[in-house]
């Protein structure tokens, strides 16, 4: 099994902590850890696919490789963070450091568990932003020594109204995306500070790897936001041609029912009337009109007139009949005027 997102989930408490020192606790572990002190300005590294960490995010990994599940193990032993890195080509079950982009987001372990099917899964959060320098030989999983990468806490106003505007962007997603829970716009909206609301959107975008690990690399907090305002633009285009194109879909079929009531209701007036003759023609001249016509609208009060019309005359023949007035062993016909 490969490393991968499931699904996000909240960070966890210390029990969780405890639990996932508790994981490392076996000779697989021990036999696994490293053989020299580790850098200080190292991270144990690992590699994963098909996900960008970011920041702040909280991820689910499922951890199979063999070298992973060391990396893992030995970060909790030690209460130390991993370095999280995309591979830039999946397919390779052991990359080497050609095989990985070189910046990363270091990632604590909140916990970390072996369910009883063997498999191995690690609840992590982001913390820093980092590059990767250098990576060290004779361990039994990746290190790297590392250059940590972080935003400035001073921001100027160009920056304070990208964020702005950038919140309010990803609001207007958010309703135009179906099924969105109020909760979630309550948490974009309470997210504080432009570089923690980039990394938060960055994480949410549906986009592909390569564009998160892109955002993830633009180091410059200001181009960062211009991109996440470009793409939130375009998304929301997307949604709007979407939308529209749901609705035109839904008149469409709304149309259709509803000309094919007013033809059951013609044809019950017609069965009533009798076939044949003006009325049968005025009804089918009626039928042709829907069928054919460019606009419901006009088609549709046209057609309610008419109808209204033979319902009166269907009135006035059965009031006839009523008096004695229709042919013995036949049906009524309509009296005068055009049916």
């Amino acid at each position: 099994m490969n490393e991968q997102t499931r699904s996000p989930e909240q960070p966890l408490s210390a029990e969780g902590r405890a639990s996932a020192a508790t994981a490392t606790d076996d000779s697989s572990v021990r036999q696994q850890a490293a053989p020299r002190p580790i850098p200080d300005d190292a991270l144990i590294i690992l590699p994963v696919r098909n996900v960008v960490m970011f920041p702040g995010a909280v991820f689910p990994l499922t951890i199979g490789r063999e070298r992973s599940r060391a990396a893992a193990q030995e970060a909790v032993r030690l209460e130390r963070p991993l370095g999280v890195l995309l591979q830039s080509k999946p397919d390779v079950e052991e990359p080497a450091p050609e095989d990985l982009h070189w910046v990363g987001t270091s990632a604590t372990v909140l916990r970390y568990v072996t369910t009883p099917d063997g498999s191995h899964h690690a609840v992590a959060r982001g913390l820093r932003r980092f590059r990767v320098l250098q990576f060290l030989d004779d361990y039994p999983f990746p290190v790297a020594r590392v250059q940590f990468i972080d935003d400035p806490d001073e921001v100027d106003t160009e920056i304070e109204g990208r964020a702005r505007a950038l919140k309010q962007r990803a609001a207007e997603t958010l309703q135009l995306l179906p099924n969105v829970p109020e909760e979630m716009v309550a948490v974009l909206q309470g997210v504080e500070g432009a570089s923690r609301l980039a990394d938060f959107i960055a994480g949410l975008m549906d986009i592909g790897v390569e564009e998160k690990q892109a955002l993830l690399e633009t180091f410059d907090l200001k181009a960062r936001l211009d991109k996440l305002l470009d793409l939130l633009a375009r998304r929301i285009e997307v949604l709007k041609v979407s939308r529209d194109i749901d609705e035109r879909t839904r008149e469409s079929i709304s149309d259709v029912n509803r000309k094919h009531l007013l033809r059951e209701q013609m044809r019950q007036i017609q069965k009533e009337l009798g076939e044949g003759e003006e009325g049968g023609a005025e009804i089918a001249e009626l039928d042709k009109a829907i069928t054919d016509a460019r606009m419901p609208e006009e088609v549709d009060k046209a057609a309610r007139k008419e109808l209204k019309r033979l319902e009166r005359t269907l009135v006035k023949v059965e009031a006839e009949a009523a008096r004695g007035a229709a042919p013995r062993g036949g049906r009524p016909r309509p009296c005068g005027g055009r049916a």
